[in-house]
């Protein structure tokens, strides 16, 4: 079995919650979307807060308002001059070869390939939020950042910011994603390919 990792700190939804119907429904692959952190720490779209009863919801709602995100650390950190880092970085979910980098999604091919997609519909962005770290064709060890990009950003482009782990051509029944809405911390496992 290969453990993927976390690209990034969040809360882990199947990909059948992803508002894009060619990852909802496992035509790339199988996988999980990691909803990142927006603003002051709340979720990134009301994905959680419309899931399984209005009394859990509103009970969900009220945690997350009051402590959103609570035993995930602050991960902006700051740069080697000591100034703030804005937004996210996006590491490597396996050790392997940056087979192709884009702005918004990249490709790691190792034991098993895997396709990271930061944001729905951000190819339209062109760029714009976003900043590649590691040039295509590098190998990299799992944890690596490869990506800093803007959730914030996307979000207020009108574009949900949910991340997407898949496994090219494996099948969605294929793969035990764990439980849905679990906090996940940047290296964390995700998921095991068979």
């Amino acid at each position: 079995m290969i453990t993927v990792l976390s690209p990034l700190s969040g809360r882990v939804l199947p990909l059948a919650d992803v508002p894009d119907p060619v990852f909802a429904q496992g035509m790339v692959g199988a996988g999980v979307a990691v909803e990142p952190r927006v603003g002051a720490g709340t979720p990134a779209s009301p994905t959680i807060a419309a899931e399984s009863s209005s009394a859990d919801a509103a009970q969900r709602a009220t945690a997350t308002a009051a402590a959103p995100f609570p035993d995930l650390a602050d991960e902006a950190g700051t740069d080697e001059a000591g100034q703030p880092v804005i937004g996210e970085i996006a590491t490597a979910p396996i050790s392997g070869r940056l087979m192709k980098a884009f702005p918004h999604a990249y490709i790691l091919q190792g034991e098993v390939d895997v396709l990271v997609h930061l944001g729905i519909d951000t190819v339209s962005l062109e760029g714009a939020g976003f900043e590649l770290l590691v040039e295509e064709g590098t190998e990299v060890a799992a944890g690596t950042p490869i990506i800093r990009w803007d959730p914030e950003y996307v979000a207020s482009r009108g574009r949900p910011p949910m991340v997407l782990v898949v496994v090219p051509g494996l099948r969605v029944e294929d793969l035990d994603v764990g439980t849905r809405g679990r906090l996940v911390a940047a290296g964390d496992p995700l998921f095991d390919v068979p």
